[in-house]
């Protein structure tokens, strides 16, 4: 008898997966250094690519619970803030908070000069190892060179801070990600290849594909029968695009039609070709490419690198 698994635990496209997780490289690594006395960590990329996750992984294997041995929180919080305030004025101070691990979600939203504060507070911590057995500690996530400016005025934390920068995950990742799903479900995805390729590395995309996948045969939770799945992968898609335009089409467009249409126009299309889904500007870059598509064009293009899908080339 097979046991009966739940479509949402399998493909879960909100919190850390329980059946279909896939550690990456790095795995250990992170994990090491969150409980290596006076070492911080930063882990960088960008949405969907398994920031949180791999954290709260490690967090699981350790027996961690939020609000015992660490607190998460968010930038987007209303109290985020209040309470990044009171931890570091506490052990700015020598005292150690209850929990002595903050975990601070979406750093890059905090100002510039309050990241650089927090950079300079993060060296002593480091140092407080020479004084006390397990200093308080601080795990940052955020977007792409969201370690820039916590570095600004504490150049030497660098080897006192762990530094992860998330890019794609490799096909055999994605792919194994896809079997674990198939075992749990007891399916087998026909033209998994497609899948791969609309995954395009990313852990979220591939999640949510898959779910769609089996929601639209109706496999809801574990087959008694093997069941072989087809799929529409162009109506998956228009889906998937309708959800990122109601969601970035506004902030796209607001951009898009600046005063200066041009120089606008150039950083889009750049962005819209961007397999990466970041870019670094350079004049040389970007010189003579043809930019005779319409602004929407360029505009619906964008929103998938902002979804973490990268146009087809």
């Amino acid at each position: 008898m097979i046991e009966k698994r739940k479509l949402g635990e399998v493909f879960k496209t909100v919190g850390l997966p329980p059946y279909t997780y896939v550690k990456p490289s790095y795995y250990g690594e992170v994990r090491a250094d969150i409980v290596k006395p006076g070492k911080h960590l930063l882990i960088e990329g960008p949405s969907g690519i398994g920031k949180t996750c791999v954290v709260f992984k490690a967090f699981e294997e350790l027996g961690w619970a939020d609000g015992n041995q660490f607190h998460y929180l968010s930038c987007r919080d209303n109290d985020a803030e209040t309470y990044i305030q009171a931890f570091f004025d506490a052990v700015n101070v020598g005292r150690i908070p209850e929990p002595s691990v903050v975990v601070i979600d979406d750093f890059h939203l905090l100002p510039t000069d309050r990241r650089a504060a927090i950079g300079s507070s993060l060296k002593r911590l480091s140092d407080r190892a020479f004084e006390q057995s397990a200093p308080p500690k601080a795990i940052l996530l955020g977007i792409p060179t969201t370690g820039v400016s916590l570095l600004s005025e504490a150049y030497d934390l660098g080897p006192r801070l762990g530094t992860y920068v998330l890019t794609r995950a490799a096909d055999r990742e994605t792919d194994r990600l896809i079997s674990e799903g198939e075992n749990a479900l007891n399916v087998l995805f026909e033209d998994r290849v497609f899948l791969l390729a609309e995954s395009a590395g990313n852990f979220w995309l591939a999640q949510y594909i898959c779910n769609k996948v089996c929601a639209t045969q109706e496999v809801f939770e574990s087959m008694d029968d093997p069941k072989i799945l087809t799929f529409d992968l162009l109506g998956i898609r228009q889906r998937l695009m309708t959800e990122l335009t109601q969601r970035y089409m506004t902030t796209a467009k607001t951009f898009a039609k600046g005063k200066r249409w041009r120089p606008r126009r150039s950083l889009v299309s750049l962005l819209s070709y961007e397999s990466r889904r970041q870019a670094v500007i350079h004049p040389t870059r970007y010189r003579g490419r043809s930019h005779r598509e319409s602004p929407g064009l360029l505009v619906r293009r964008w929103i998938f690198v902002l979804g973490e899908r990268p146009q087809d080339r």
